[in-house]
């Protein structure tokens, strides 16, 4: 878990270590209200959680954040739709890197990781490869 948090570290350009507390956040759970703190804080533009404190919000509150949210699955399902040429591409290393591994069902690890949507586009991906 250290190699893969490190990683992820490394591919920051930032870092949020600092920001107010946030009481009157529209943010029903006091438990998550410093996530939104953090984010108002870093202006970001988009938070990808599984939370679903987070993923439940009505449009009218989410109309009240400086920030979209985005479950994994949608997240990556919005990239796919920007750029399907560059998922296509990395579809292709990942489905060679497990299938020299013998785990060949890129799709289905995908569907139990909690990404239906997307494993269905890359089910897309991987029909194209094969043509």
């Amino acid at each position: 878990m250290t190699a893969l948090h490190d990683r992820i570290v490394a591919t920051m350009t930032g870092r949020i270590s600092e920001y107010p507390g946030d009481a009157d956040a529209p943010i029903s759970d006091p438990k998550d209200r410093h996530v939104h703190a953090a984010a108002v804080a870093g202006e970001i533009s988009c938070l990808v959680t599984s939370d679903s404190d987070f993923t439940r919000l009505t449009p009218a509150v989410m109309d009240l954040l400086p920030y979209e949210i985005h479950t994994p699955d949608s997240f990556f399902v919005s990239i796919d739709r920007r750029s399907p040429m560059s998922v296509l591409v990395v579809t292709r290393e990942q489905h060679a890197y497990w299938t020299f591994r013998g785990r060949s069902d890129l799709p289905d690890a995908l569907r139990r990781a909690g990404c239906p949507h997307f494993a269905d586009r890359v089910t897309g991906h991987l029909r194209t490869l094969r043509t």
